[in-house]
């Protein structure tokens, strides 16, 4: 980038007009996003065990802008698309969680710890399928479940719930 477009990225993601010390304050600027969107996952996981459900919504909203902001700073980078998805799927976005982790899985390639994605992704997907049976949408979990089930042939867990989707 050259300065001019250093500056207009840093006022657009963090507020800041000048960078301080050249190019170097980038990752510190990614650093205290990602940490302020971490900070944010914890307390509405507090606010939602307190039963301050919407309360909660709204820090998950500033924790998912936060943690934007910190990828969007250094694309690439497997964990924090791991906690942007984690944000997404505790605000109840499993869409929006699934949809991130497909993407970040071949945005991160090159990544050493891109396999959590993998992870994180059976993990939303897992959350989400529960999350029909609970609504007691049991169509669309069958739906859902079936496809699972199709993508992992051998994971007990996904024909156990399309059986229980079944028998609900």
């Amino acid at each position: 980038l050259n300065g001019r477009d250093f500056r207009s990225l840093l006022r657009l993601n963090t507020g800041v007009t000048e960078p301080q010390g050249g190019i170097s304050v980038t990752p510190s600027i990614r650093r205290q996003g990602f940490n302020d969107g971490i900070k944010n996952i914890h307390d509405a996981q507090q606010l939602l065990d307190a039963g301050a459900k919407e309360e909660a919504a709204s820090t998950f909203a500033v924790a998912i802008t936060r943690l934007g902001k910190a990828r969007q700073l250094r694309s690439g980078n497997a964990q924090t698309v791991r906690n942007l998805a984690t944000a997404y799927a505790l605000g109840g976005d499993f869409n929006g969680a699934e949809k991130l982790l497909r993407t970040g899985i071949t945005e991160c390639a090159a990544d050493t710890s891109a396999y959590i994605l993998t992870d994180a992704l059976k993990t939303v997907r897992a959350n989400k399928s529960a999350a029909l049976v609970d609504a007691k949408k049991y169509d669309d979990a069958i739906d859902y479940y079936i496809e699972l089930t199709m993508q992992e042939q051998t994971n007990p867990d996904l024909w156990m719930g399309l059986g229980n989707s079944y028998y609900n």
